[in-house]
């Protein structure tokens, strides 16, 4: 059991960062507070899954989906990827985002949030089908869906008077 914790702890950090590298969103909190109707680790695959309303809470970041897969590798169990299915959102003070899949990869510091991508940081919405964040650069890159395209709605001034 103290394996499940331990894996549990470093997926949900989204991996081991290295100094000199922007923090990811779980990374700096004090802990990580998971909670899911079941919960499986598999240690030949490297892998740990969270199944049935599977949601993680930490540092004021919450992240909620039906199904988180975490895939491990090399011998410090580094995270290689994570997997987020069936609708993931991910929401921290005003900014919010959302899909049907997302996935971090390890090798290439990124997050990809697929399908019907909503991102939403106060007033400002933009919707695409596709969304890219590089970790080490915080590049955001939304894309289209072929014959569609990237839709935002921006605000300027300050916020109107109640």
């Amino acid at each position: 059991m103290s394996a499940l914790i331990a894996i549990v702890a470093a997926a949900l950090a989204m991996a081991q960062e290295a100094p000199a590298r922007p923090e990811s969103p779980f990374s700096n909190a004090e802990f990580i507070d998971v909670a899911s109707e079941g919960a499986e680790y598999l240690p030949s695959e490297g892998k740990t899954i969270f199944t049935g309303n599977v949601r993680v809470v930490s540092g004021g970041a919450v992240l909620t989906a039906p199904r988180i897969v975490v895939t491990q590798s090399g011998e410090q169990g580094d995270v290689a990827r994570i997997e987020a299915t069936g609708g993931v959102r991910y929401a921290r003070a005003d900014e919010a985002i959302s899909g049907k899949r997302a996935v971090y990869d390890g090798a290439a510091r990124t997050i990809t949030v697929y399908d019907d991508v909503l991102l939403a940081q106060g007033r400002q919405v933009a919707r695409g089908a596709r969304l890219v964040y590089h970790l080490d650069t915080e590049r955001v890159q939304l894309f289209s869906a072929p014959g569609a395209r990237v839709r935002g709605l921006f605000f300027s001034g300050s916020e109107p008077d109640a």
